[in-house]
């Protein structure tokens, strides 16, 4: 019997741990891959599953599109008719445009009827006890309610023309505010026959000069009484920086509640006269962008037709 030495003894439970711990490490990487390989296996399975409904869908689909071929066909050709029938139109088509562009940009019928009226020039030859006067009706109606309802004891009037407004607005305040004066300013007036009526003597001083000219501006100022309600009217020169400065300068004699009414803000599209250029609309919203002591009043065009939108400017501070 061969004797193992003892040294080689004492070596063997170490043997045997080293052997046991090999095992158990080959096991658990075995393991490890057997469950790998089941979750895959899994997978696959899992994506069969998919990739059958998906057949499924796609087998259904190509039935439908089967069934529909005659009537997308049926579908098609009538597009083509419709096309064809388009191309034949296009001309026609063409030369409509631009009536169907400029009636498709108008606001409303309102606009519509204003730049009917307008380019009639009707509104040119209005008089008033037979004096020209140039005014849209609607705003000439609107402008009595106001004056009624202010009831100024001070009215100026940029841009006299022939009188026929100032007369106008003379002979309304003679009804019910006896004492008013009016300060019409033109820098070429054509006054004629207005002056024959005892309202327009009453009433009406009439200065020869530009309202913008510090000169003029300071005359009119000094002859405002103290505590007198003020209103404007602007309608000289229409050029944007001439109205720009006249607001400028006229906003500040307007009392609180009272209006300073900007006329023709219509013109430069809007709607009417495109071709002006920057004009009365263009001063007016520079001038309400950094002034907020006025604001537009919109129920002064409850008549639809106004030449002057945006232009009834009241003082609210």
């Amino acid at each position: 019997m061969i004797s193992i030495p003892d040294r080689v003894k004492q070596l063997v439970p170490i043997f045997c741990l080293l052997i046991s711990l090999a095992t158990a490490f080959y096991i658990g990487c075995l393991y490890v891959q057997i469950s790998s390989m089941i979750r895959y296996i899994s997978s696959l399975i899992s994506y069969s599953t998919d990739l059958h409904q998906i057949g499924s869908q796609m087998h259904q689909l190509s039935s439908d599109l089967n069934q529909s071929g005659p009537r997308l066909r049926k579908l098609t050709s009538q597009f083509d008719k419709l096309t064809s029938q388009f191309d034949k139109m296009s001309p026609q088509m063409r030369k409509i445009a631009p009536q169907l562009h400029e009636f498709s940009s108008l606001s409303n019928i309102a606009d519509l009827f204003q730049i009917k009226f307008y380019n009639s020039g009707v509104w040119a030859t209005m008089r008033w006890l037979g004096v020209p006067l140039l005014q849209n009706p609607a705003d000439n109606q609107e402008m009595q309610e106001v004056l009624f309802d202010i009831k100024p004891d001070v009215i100026i009037e940029a841009g006299t023309y022939a009188g026929g407004t100032a007369l106008y607005y003379a002979t309304i305040m003679d009804q019910f505010k006896p004492e008013c004066k009016i300060f019409t300013i033109d820098i070429g007036p054509r006054i004629q026959d207005a002056p024959k009526y005892e309202v327009w003597k009453k009433h009406v001083i009439a200065i020869t000069g530009s309202s913008t000219d510090p000169a003029i501006v300071d005359r009119v100022t000094k002859q405002i009484p103290k505590g007198a309600v003020v209103l404007v009217t602007l309608d000289s020169d229409h050029s944007k920086d001439h109205v720009y400065q006249e607001l400028k300068i006229y906003s500040q004699l307007v009392t609180p509640g009272s209006y300073l009414v900007l006329q023709d803000t219509n013109i430069n599209g809007h709607p009417v006269f495109k071709e002006f250029g920057p004009g009365p609309m263009e001063a007016l919203n520079e001038f309400l962008a950094e002034n907020h002591e006025f604001t537009s009043d919109l129920s002064r065009e409850k008549y639809m037709d106004t030449f002057y939108p945006k232009g009834w400017l009241k003082r609210i501070k």
